[in-house]
């Protein structure tokens, strides 16, 4: 593995992580929209809050299109590989791995956050 493989590689690690957290923080936000609807209406802080969540979701949504789009350029570029983005998810992921089960169906994980 070459040097820059390397830096590839770590670069790539360290935006996977990012998305990571992006995805974990976008279902609590949808989470926590689902239950401010669920209350009367009433309250003028509850519907500014779903508000705001929902301009946060978009760019935090945005923000995990670009870094995706990172990992192909750096896929791509830097390790040599070719590199498809499956039709069901905007997961750049090399060609040799785009069939392999997710971590959350190895894990039996049904649960996802549907908008």
């Amino acid at each position: 593995m070459s040097c820059s493989s390397v830096v590839y590689s770590g670069e790539i690690e360290m935006i996977t992580v990012e998305i990571a957290r992006l995805e974990r923080s976008m279902k609590r936000l949808a989470e926590s929209n689902e239950l401010l609807a669920q209350t009367d209406g009433s309250d003028p802080e509850f519907a500014l809050a779903i508000k705001e969540n929902v301009e946060v979701l978009a760019s935090q949504e945005r923000k995990i299109v670009d870094y995706r789009q990172q990992i192909v350029k750096l896929l791509s570029a830097g390790l040599g590989q070719d590199v498809v983005l499956p039709r069901r998810t905007a997961n750049p992921v090399p060609v040799e791995v785009a069939n392999q089960p997710t971590d959350a169906e190895l894990r039996g994980d049904r649960e996802g956050v549907y908008l």
